[in-house]
């Protein structure tokens, strides 16, 4: 019941926050007659503009984060089962796609298969040739997994701090990124899967455009 309550929380936090965003944005368009509610105030121009020095702190940060959750739950799930050891801190990350990912990055899309079949469809080699590139230093395919989704967290969230302090300043830029670090199912940008690869390549991309 508690843990319900603590997703719940963490939603309307979030949908409040988006919603707030969207009638900014809406305001700004002309759109609705909230133009001349400044929900976000207007920043002011060294704002826009973070400099090299934020942007290692807000990296530095996101790898710290997700080292956290990492002990955390590691921890918690070598308690619960009595197996406190780093193999153990590992495998309970192996969870859902992680499986399939690892699979492709030790045995190849020719050689891992599944019911017969080989996993062409909806598992993208990006991440797993990321993965298997660290790997060739790590000699850890999970451990790789995790890093490589760990620093592309990382990376995103400087491009999203980058993307959301040019139009609202680096305080909403701020609460951005915590809002997307404890939203509930944020746990899956510290797994053995895409989630955090997509998340850096879609802020660069925003990014990019925009510039």
């Amino acid at each position: 019941m508690g843990s319900l309550l603590w997703n719940a929380l963490l939603s309307a936090l979030v949908v409040v926050l988006g919603a707030s965003l969207v009638l900014r944005w809406c305001g700004n368009c002309g759109l609705t007659p909230l133009r001349s509610w400044q929900i976000c105030p207007q920043p002011a121009e060294g704002e826009r503009y973070p400099d090299g020095k934020r942007l290692v702190q807000v990296f530095g940060l996101a790898l710290l984060f997700r080292l956290l959750i990492f002990l955390a739950g590691s921890l918690a799930y070598c308690a619960a089962t009595g197996q406190l050891s780093f193999d153990g801190m590992l495998s309970c990350w192996l969870r859902w796609d992680a499986r399939h990912y690892v699979n492709l990055v030790e045995l190849g899309y020719g050689g891992y298969t599944e019911n017969g079949q080989h996993l062409f469809l909806v598992f993208f080699p990006l991440y797993v040739w990321l993965t298997r590139l660290v790997n060739l230093l790590v000699g850890n395919t999970i451990l790789s997994g995790l890093l490589v989704s760990w620093l592309c967290f990382g990376g995103g969230c400087v491009y999203t701090y980058r993307l959301v302090s040019l139009d609202y300043g680096e305080t909403t830029a701020r609460r951005t990124l915590l809002f997307l670090s404890v939203f509930p199912y944020a746990f899956f940008f510290g797994g053995v899967m895409t989630e955090s690869l997509f998340f850096l390549t879609t802020a660069a991309g925003l990014w990019h455009i925009r510039r």
